[in-house]
């Protein structure tokens, strides 16, 4: 049974013994979407997994069995937390993802708006587990989205964790700054942690999110998500201190 599985069915996870789980990745195309995979899953966070066996399989394939007690997906993590987990869990949470998204920014990949379907709890960590469509090349600070993506966008658009910027897109092609996904970020977090979303399109919205998060004001995460939910793009930041 599998665990976990992306939507092309290409990136999956399953139990295969006791604290072992099989996760595999396509990993050496020679494609443009290959070339994406690759830069991926070469700068995937894997030293916070305990990895014991590597396989390259002859399709293309790489199979990797790691050692946790559990993986799940996030919706499956919240539910069994009857969606109500601690600050330290959302600060790990953030954390992770935050991470990840500024490791794979050095490497010119954007990650497009994302859910809570698109994360993967192994152990102790959070892992952003879709590696295809929600991929994207960076052209210097932003992605251009061009007309035969026209089905993406309005998926995006559907994303109740998008940003304003991608909500708003009525035509094709637009130019997309990388901090829509800082805002991802911290509205994903928001809801997690506080059971609420972020009105993205509400006139009053920075008043909206202070009210929300008020009941962590002045602590690491607080200010974090300050950043990620500015109104202007240029205006966000991922930093914890």
């Amino acid at each position: 049974m599998k665990i976990f599985q992306n939507k092309d069915k290409e990136v999956f996870i399953k139990k295969t013994g006791q604290n072992k789980y099989l996760i595999n990745i396509p990993y050496d195309k020679i494609t443009k979407t290959g070339q994406k995979r690759k830069v991926f899953w070469v700068n995937f966070p894997w030293w916070n997994l305990k990895i014991l066996k590597k396989t390259d399989l002859n399709n293309g394939s790489r199979e990797i069995i790691v050692q946790a007690e559990t993986i799940q997906t996030l919706p499956e993590f919240l539910s069994k937390k009857k969606y109500n987990i601690s600050y330290q869990i959302a600060l790990q949470l953030f954390t992770d993802i935050g991470n990840q998204i500024k490791t794979l920014e050095q490497f010119s990949l954007y990650i497009s708006p994302f859910d809570l379907n698109n994360i993967v709890v192994i152990g102790e960590h959070f892992f952003f587990m879709e590696d295809t469509s929600n991929i994207n090349f960076l052209n210097s600070n932003t992605i251009k989205i061009n007309p035969t993506q026209l089905t993406l966008i309005h998926s995006w658009q559907k994303n109740k964790f998008s940003s304003l910027e991608i909500r708003k897109i009525k035509s094709l092609p637009q130019t997309i700054p990388i901090q829509s996904s800082y805002f991802n970020l911290g509205a994903l977090v928001v809801f997690c942690l506080f059971k609420k979303y972020i009105n993205a399109e509400s006139k009053k919205m920075e008043d909206e999110v202070e009210t929300i998060i008020e009941n962590i004001k002045e602590t690491k995460l607080y200010w974090a998500l300050k950043r990620c939910l500015e109104v202007k793009a240029e205006n966000r930041f991922i930093l914890l201190i």
